[in-house]
């Protein structure tokens, strides 16, 4: 059934007649389409007809001693009467059209996508200042000037590109890579100690030696200089390289609670709803003013769009509440497995000995760790 039969409807009727033949013949006569005639028996055929040619066919069976019965109706009045038990769905339907139609000229949904770590804040207030911020008329962005303000703005980014489609902004940026250090043979360089320790070994690659193995070294005291003798020519200078090997001894301390309290079991969840439409928040609950502590908070916002075609400035935000019953009892941290970590971690070497001792009070224990190491304590740096 095409548009045009939707609109004013078609009626399939059963027509019962000795010559349905002579029926169809004033039919066509009088100007009545008839479609998909179909012959159901001798004395019966079936006819599709428009529904505004009824009273005319019924006139001409009248006519023609014949009766007819109406099987179904499809489209016409029934289409109406189908709008209008739907006008508020078609109300709800017009107005999304509108309102998708008013927010393709604004930006409501900023995307990043970035091969690496970058500052989002600081990279959302940079384009906030260029002019791309959530609301932003489309057309009054450009791409060229954008690119030059955030660029300045952001010194980690080698390289901004922007596309818009629809309401929606998808950021593509390029993080800047950091610079391999450039090693400059002539470049005075010292090695000093970043802690104290009793010298086991050396290995001086280059520049002049101030130590020897047996000797105890402060922090900050030079070990090698970068300065290399050259028989009868002065000395020159050059970026001392080597490896000093010292025995240390490193303290590291962890201070916890002596009793904490503990989440037993789920008590009781409460589920919040709000509405924002731009930057304005309408929330769909009352508030008493007062805050909910001492529970879990989980925040969602779900934006209406299609991701990558558009975005609506209409979006549902979700806040749920968890409860939980709660008791006290005592902290058991595997607290010597964490400090080991944190030294491990910190460590260009390896451990030799460990030794814990616990103190503890009415409020806290105390756990501390001394630790015998075997490291690299030579770093570079330029007087």
């Amino acid at each position: 059934m095409g548009v045009s039969d939707t609109v004013r409807g078609r009626a399939k009727v059963l027509l019962t007649s000795p010559c349905p033949e002579g029926v169809l013949n004033s039919c066509a006569n009088s100007g009545i389409m008839i479609r998909d005639a179909e012959f159901k028996e001798e004395c019966q055929v079936i006819l599709s007809l428009r529904e505004g040619e009824m009273p005319l066919f019924g006139e001409i069976c009248r006519k023609c001693g014949a009766e007819f019965e109406i099987i179904s109706i499809k489209g016409g009045k029934k289409l109406g009467e189908l709008f209008k038990r739907r006008s508020v769905l078609l109300a709800a339907c017009f107005v999304m059209l509108l309102l998708l139609v008013f927010s393709s000229f604004f930006v409501w949904r900023i995307k990043i996508i970035s091969d690496g770590e970058v500052p989002v804040s600081k990279l959302m207030n940079a384009l906030s200042s260029g002019g791309l911020y959530e609301g932003a008329p489309r057309f009054n962005i450009s791409s060229d000037m954008l690119r030059c303000h955030v660029l300045a703005e952001v010194p980690e980014i080698s390289w901004l590109g922007l596309n818009i489609s629809g309401s929606e902004a998808r950021v593509m940026v390029k993080v800047s890579k950091e610079e391999e250090k450039i090693y400059e043979e002539y470049k005075l360089t010292d090695l000093r100690a970043k802690r104290e320790g009793i010298i086991k070994s050396m290995s001086v690659l280059n520049g002049q030696s101030l130590k020897a193995p047996g000797d105890a070294v402060e922090e900050g005291e030079l070990l090698v200089r970068g300065i290399m003798e050259s028989g009868p020519n002065p000395p020159r200078a050059v970026c001392a390289k080597g490896q000093v090997i010292a025995e240390t001894r490193r303290n590291l301390q962890a201070v916890t609670p002596k009793t904490a309290m503990f989440k037993e079991k789920i008590a009781g969840k409460r589920v919040r709803f709000a509405i924002k439409f731009g930057k304005k928040r309408q929330n769909l609950y009352f508030s008493s003013g007062k805050h909910i502590d001492e529970c879990d908070k989980i925040i969602k916002e779900y934006q209406l769009g299609i991701d990558g075609l558009f975005a609506l400035p209409l979006s549902i935000v979700k806040e749920e509440y968890i409860f939980y019953d709660k008791s006290s009892g005592t902290y058991e941290g595997n607290g010597e497995e964490k400090l080991l970590e944190i030294l491990r971690e910190d460590l260009d070497g390896e451990i030799l000995e460990t030794e814990f001792k616990e103190s503890s009070d009415s409020e806290k224990k105390t756990l501390q760790l001394t630790a015998l190491c075997l490291e690299n304590i030579a770093v570079p740096t330029v007087p």
